[in-house]
């Protein structure tokens, strides 16, 4: 109830909170004890989010609703894991999510991930640990929430000129053929989103192409 109490006004935070995000405690496979006799749940955040799945789908939940839910119960324990890993990691681990399928362009990824984090936080204050845990999840959760917002999902975050791009790559074929390329590349650190630097990475792309033999790309 705590955890709940912690949680803003939510409806997606408050389900996950109340009753998902620990369904999976306790149940055979997944309950296991210490040597010293206390109780351990490795692997309940996923088979919590099998059964979210399950029972959202079973209550009619609205689909994009049931997806975020099912999200935010499988990754409630990577929040905590990676809140203590190195920023390349944590990068890493967004990037795998931004390539994942699973969201539409990086201001829904970076919504999601600020959910993520206050659910962290909220269950972080129910620990009974005093407010350094808190803290340290709503800073992380901000960290994070940049890197999301930071990271391309589609094509279509990457701020690019289109009118510049086109007079560089010609038709559209080539130019959907450079993006793709382009995204992987900003969401590898590679390449800056930024009008200027996409442009000259055209123009490069473009001359490589010609020097291999592809002829014009336009």
């Amino acid at each position: 109830m705590e955890t709940v109490r912690q949680t803003p006004p939510d409806l997606t935070l408050r389900w996950a909170a109340l009753f998902f995000h620990d369904i999976g405690k306790g149940l055979p496979g997944v309950r296991a004890f210490s040597p010293d006799g206390q109780p351990t749940d490795h692997g309940h955040d996923q088979a919590g989010a099998k059964l979210a799945a399950a029972i959202a789908s079973r209550l009619r939940f609205p689909a994009k609703r049931r997806e975020l839910l099912v999200w935010l119960v499988a990754n409630h324990m990577r929040f905590h894991f990676y809140a203590a890993q190195s920023p390349a990691a944590v990068v890493r681990w967004v990037r795998r999510e931004a390539r994942s399928g699973r969201f539409a362009s990086s201001a829904e990824l970076a919504a999601a991930f600020a959910q993520l984090a206050a659910l962290g936080a909220a269950d972080a204050a129910a620990t009974g640990q005093g407010s350094r845990p808190v803290v340290a999840a709503k800073q992380f959760g901000g960290y994070l929430a940049q890197l999301a917002a930071a990271m391309p999902v589609h094509t279509r975050d990457l701020a690019y000129d289109a009118g510049k791009l086109k007079a560089v790559l010609g038709d559209g074929r080539a130019m959907g053929e450079f993006l793709r390329i382009a995204l992987r590349r900003v969401q590898d650190g590679q390449l800056a989103n930024e009008p200027a630097a996409l442009c000259a990475a055209a123009s490069k792309w473009r001359q490589r192409r010609q020097n291999s033999g592809g002829g014009e790309t336009g």
